[in-house]
């Protein structure tokens, strides 16, 4: 990732959208344009605000009539019952998120809806839930062709319809990095309806992405300071800094059978493979885990599969994988703070890491930060040795900087909140 790029990047989309005059449609627009910025080159004002949808919403006609007759379906089944609460997220938040978060708050499983704008939605994501309230919005296929704008527009207008219809006196969400994230909040707000927003990820840039910015529920449950710290004064959102979703784990139950796990980007990087190829080699005695990312576009080189000190790791629906280890060694990722809850020693390579809430894993002494794999390379004999790591169990109170201890009263607290 180029940082410079990404900044002119941000400006550049920041720039055009000040000729949107609606806030909240702006801040909607500029996630969705964030969103799919690999997709199109910049060029002017027109060009952005015209710019066709037809990478996003590239579906046959067939499949639009498909699951709108599913969606009327639903939709009838459900409408004999006043759901209060509704949840919108993806599969994958809501097995890791939101059945904790409910679990927490003692919300019963089956006491809410899902709710999805867009129908195809739940058919992506394959949702195992029997209480789902899908749009009746009747798509016909034009939608394709519309401008990022007024596709943004068009998914406000089925938000507030379908919120109008439902009533709920809640919405869950999950993050509030994405566009409709914004626009469920817009509408909730005109409804009156609650709103709260989950933290899932991590915000790692100290001045957040665009995604990042803006977050509009009425209440973010974040799980650090240090989340909160940098986020809050881009939103309306009330924080609530809780370790009410965080895991509490002791490093006695846990046996470290491997040394270090790679964690790696989407795209290959020849630099960090090399350094991968180089250690293995360096410390044959060690066992260690690479980690490829879900949507990983390349493959391992077979003179490192091949070496028995290493274990390939494609898909994993959790992060257990990082109890078995004891570094957590990755470019730029999330991984890095998460892995502080399963009691890793998490190690950032990256040349703008002092741009990045990374540089408090270095400075709170729980991990270390290279601008790049030379250096690393130069001290890792050190930071692998028996010694450090047992003065690194002594040190683990900074942790709550980045992910909270869980406290029993809190739980009351967040229940009161979120009612």
């Amino acid at each position: 990732m180029n940082y410079t790029k990404l900044k002119i990047l941000q400006k550049k989309i920041l720039d055009i959208s000040e000729c949107i005059e609606d806030l909240e449609i702006k801040w909607a627009w500029i996630k969705f344009v964030w969103s799919n910025k690999n997709r199109f080159l910049i060029k002017n004002t027109t060009d952005v605000l015209d710019y066709k949808n037809k990478i996003n919403l590239n579906i046959n006609k067939i499949l639009f009539i498909i699951v709108n007759k599913i969606t009327l379906l639903f939709f009838f089944i459900k409408k004999k019952k006043n759901k209060k609460t509704l949840v919108y997220c993806n599969e994958k938040h809501y097995k890791k998120i939101i059945f904790n978060f409910f679990n927490k708050i003692d919300i019963k499983k089956n006491s809410f809806t899902f709710y999805s704008p867009i129908s195809i939605d739940w058919l992506k994501y394959n949702l195992n839930i029997n209480k789902f309230y899908a749009s009746n919005y009747k798509w016909q296929g034009h939608e394709k062709n519309l401008s990022y704008l007024n596709y943004v527009k068009l998914i406000d207008k089925i938000i507030y319809n379908d919120l109008e219809k439902i009533k709920p006196n809640r919405i869950f969400l999950i993050e509030g990095d994405s566009y409709i994230h914004n626009l469920i909040c817009k509408n909730a707000k005109l409804l009156k309806i609650k709103t709260i927003t989950i933290q899932n990820g991590y915000n790692i840039f100290l001045d957040p992405v665009l995604s990042w910015r803006n977050i509009n529920s009425n209440i973010y449950i974040s799980k650090g300071w240090c989340n909160t710290k940098f986020l809050q004064k881009y939103s309306s959102a009330k924080f609530i800094t809780t370790g009410i979703l965080n895991e509490k784990t002791k490093l006695s139950k846990f046996k470290k059978n491997k040394i270090a796990c790679f964690a790696l980007k989407p795209d290959s990087n020849k630099k960090m493979l090399d350094y991968i190829y180089d250690t293995l080699r360096k410390y044959p005695k060690f066992n260690f885990l690479i980690k490829l990312h879900p949507s990983s576009k390349f493959v391992i080189e077979k003179k490192i599969s091949s070496l028995k000190n290493v274990t390939i790791l494609h898909l994993e629906e959790n992060m257990d994988y990082l109890n078995d280890v004891m570094f957590v060694i990755s470019e730029f990722s999330s991984v890095l703070v998460d892995s502080l809850q399963r009691n890793c020693i998490p190690i950032a390579v990256c040349n703008f890491y002092k741009e990045t809430v990374l540089k408090y894993l270095s400075l709170k002494k729980l991990g270390f930060c290279f601008d790049n794999f030379d250096l690393l390379k130069k001290k890792d004999k050190n930071i692998f040795s028996t010694s450090y790591i047992e003065d690194y169990n002594k040190i683990n109170k900074n942790k709550i900087f980045f992910n909270m201890e869980f406290q029993q009263i809190e739980k009351r607290k967040i229940k009161l909140l979120c009612k």
